[in-house]
């Protein structure tokens, strides 16, 4: 009996190794993607980061906004972030290396267990994310077409 559960401990961690380079070889192809997209803008004088926030509502931090519950939105209708709009490129394509590690782990808990909502503002149509980041650009490299939000307006 032991002899089996370590058999499934390994064939488990076998698994999380595979998983994780896969998430890897994912960032690194999403990585150079994107500083490439971003020299391609600078030398045409386009902007390839996210939308901000404060730009599109700049009386939001002085506003309350209610809370809309948990929805599920078009990951395609996320199109900037409340502070971490220079992180990311419009396709939500990682532009900063040093968010590789954290962008791993959130790909392999994708394929494992899932993640808890992500939280964006709703503009008209557009959602800007506040929290959930690295969930965002792994569902949308992995194909998702809608993802769990807490939505605020």
């Amino acid at each position: 009996m032991n002899s089996y559960a370590g058999h499934e401990s390994n064939t488990w961690n076998s698994l999380e190794v595979i998983n994780s380079q896969v998430a890897a070889d994912k960032f690194y192809r999403l990585n150079k993607q994107a500083r490439l997209s971003n020299l391609w803008n600078r030398l045409t004088g386009r902007s390839g980061t996210l939308l901000a926030y404060q730009l599109m509502r700049p009386q939001a931090a002085k506003e309350a906004s209610p809370s809309r519950g948990v929805k599920e939105i078009p990951v395609k209708s996320i199109v900037g972030s409340v502070s971490r709009y220079t992180d990311y490129d419009r396709q939500f394509r990682p532009l900063n290396p040093a968010l590789k590690n954290r962008w791993i782990n959130v790909h392999v808990l994708s394929e494992q267990n899932g993640w808890e909502p992500i939280t964006v503002h709703k503009v008209g149509d557009q959602y800007f994310v506040e929290d959930g980041h690295h969930r965002v650009s792994v569902a949308r490299h992995s194909g998702w077409e809608f993802i769990e939000a807490q939505v605020v307006e």
